[in-house]
């Protein structure tokens, strides 16, 4: 069994990744906790207030903007979700208070998390700098390459999960539709690998003779097993 090279589109230039919805309202409550934090400071001065609640805004709009124009490069299937995280989860995670993570929905895959510090954000501090800082690192391409190799190392988890299953006793042969699943995976992978512009054509044929070994091993040890059990039965 083989999956074959999918033909790449030359036009496929334009990725539009992007921030999920509720990734928005969290931007939007750290602006909120902002506003709360000057408006307590400057209190019955409205002048110098209103300055600086519009200068938060331009901020984090533009904050806001950046982070769209960055996700936009990515795979069109790849999301940006941040996730503020509660005090009392922090102590294993040298303290920060939220993360990036990427999904991409047809694969099932996240990135490797990203976490950054907003300083004491649930006190309502300013949490604008420490989010530039963490939006200023990342990098689409890198992204897009993350997900990729995570969804070949949860492929080869789920064809070790097979072959185990084979070899080691009772040696239960699979069911129908367990191998075509696992074929299904590897379209995917490959479709998705072929729409990252950046990677090399040995990049892509040596994932491809990753995912088709992986097939291979697992069809060959089914096959192999059934036909023990018929012999056995004989």
């Amino acid at each position: 069994m083989r999956i074959n090279p999918i033909q790449q589109n030359q036009n496929y230039v334009n990725h539009k990744g992007g921030v999920s919805k509720p990734s928005i309202k969290v931007i939007d409550s750290y602006a909120n906790k902002e506003f709360v934090k000057y408006t307590k400071e400057f209190g019955k001065n409205s002048a110098l207030c209103s300055e600086k609640l519009s200068q938060i805004k331009n901020t984090w709009q533009a904050l806001l903007n950046k982070l769209i124009e960055k996700t936009s490069a990515m795979h069109k299937d790849n999301d940006l979700i941040i996730t503020a995280i509660k005090p009392e989860e922090t102590q294993f995670l040298d303290d920060p208070s939220a993360y990036f993570s990427f999904y991409n929905h047809k694969l099932g895959t996240n990135s490797e998390r990203f976490y950054f510090d907003c300083g004491t954000i649930f006190d309502g501090d300013g949490t604008s700098q420490a989010f530039e800082e963490a939006v200023n690192c990342i990098d689409s391409k890198e992204i897009d390459k993350q997900i990729l190799e995570k969804s070949i190392k949860n492929f080869n988890g789920k064809v070790n999960g097979k072959l185990n299953n084979l070899v080691f006793p009772p040696r239960k042969a699979l069911e129908d539709g367990e191998i075509e699943e696992l074929k299904e995976k590897a379209i995917k992978i490959s479709k998705y690998q072929e729409e990252l512009s950046f990677l090399t054509d040995e990049e892509r044929e040596n994932n491809l003779q990753v995912i088709n070994s992986g097939l291979n091993k697992v069809q060959d040890a089914n096959s192999a097993l059934i036909a023990s059990k018929r012999v056995k039965k004989s």
